[in-house]
C-alpha cells in the first residue's frame, strides 16, 4: 500500500505543473488552429495567420518579454468591421482554457483609432498569457495598440492588450489577424470581450 502512495503522489504533482505550465508554443498553435476551422475561418486565412502565430510565439523576442507568464488559453475569432479612422468592429471567438474539457463562446467589440486595415472581415487566433491562472477573471475590457512592425508580416495585423481591471491577475492578450487588404498597422484601441458561459 505504502508503494502505491508513492507512485500515484509524483503522478498527482506531475499533472498539476503541467497544467500550471499552460500551453507549449506548438500546443498552442495547434489548439488555435482546431478552434479556427469549428470557428469555420477560411483554410487560407487559417494558413497566414497559423503560421505567424507560430513564427511569434518561437521568437526568442516574445519568450524573453514574456519570460515568467505561461500561455493560459488560446482563441480564434472572427469580427467585421466599418469606418475609416475610428473603426468599430464585432465578431465572435472560440476559446479553450488549458485544461478545460470545453471551448467557450466570447462575444467581441472592438473600437480602433488611427486605424489602416481594409477588408469587411478580420479573421484571427489569439494566446492568453499571464503568470497565474486567470479563467475566473478573464473578460472585460482591454487596451494596447500593435506591436512593433518588426514582427508584423504583409496582411497581417499584431495587437498586444491587457486588461483595463486592476483587480484582475496581470494579463495579456495578444493576437495575430488578418483581413483583406490589411496593411498590419491597426493604431491603438480597445477590445471588449464577454464570455458566454
Amino acid at each position: 500500500m505504502m508503494q502505491l502512495h508513492k507512485i500515484v503522489l509524483p503522478l498527482c504533482l506531475l499533472s498539476a505543473t503541467a497544467w500550471a505550465d499552460g500551453y507549449s508554443s506548438d500546443e498552442a498553435v495547434r489548439a488555435a488552429d482546431e478552434l479556427a476551422q469549428k470557428l469555420g475561418m477560411p483554410p487560407e486565412k487559417r494558413q497566414v495567420v497559423q503560421t505567424r502565430l507560430r513564427d511569434v510565439l518561437s521568437s526568442s523576442r516574445f519568450q524573453g518579454k514574456y519570460a515568467g507568464m505561461s500561455i493560459r488559453g488560446v482563441f480564434a475569432y472572427q469580427m467585421g468591421e466599418g469606418g475609416l479612422i475610428v473603426k468599430i468592429k464585432k465578431g465572435r471567438a472560440l476559446l479553450r482554457w488549458k485544461g478545460s474539457p470545453r471551448e467557450l463562446h466570447l462575444e467581441l467589440k472592438s473600437v480602433t483609432v488611427g486605424a489602416q486595415i481594409g477588408g469587411s472581415s478580420e479573421w484571427g487566433l489569439a494566446v492568453v498569457t499571464s503568470a497565474q491562472d486567470v479563467q475566473r477573471s478573464f473578460g472585460g475590457d482591454y487596451t494596447g495598440g500593435t506591436v512593433a512592425a518588426t514582427m508584423g508580416g504583409a496582411g497581417t495585423t499584431m495587437m498586444e492588450l491587457t486588461n483595463k481591471s486592476g483587480y484582475a491577475p496581470h494579463h495579456k492578450v495578444y493576437l495575430v489577424g488578418t483581413a483583406s487588404g490589411a496593411s498590419a498597422n491597426a493604431g491603438g484601441g480597445q477590445l471588449s470581450i464577454n464570455v458566454l458561459y
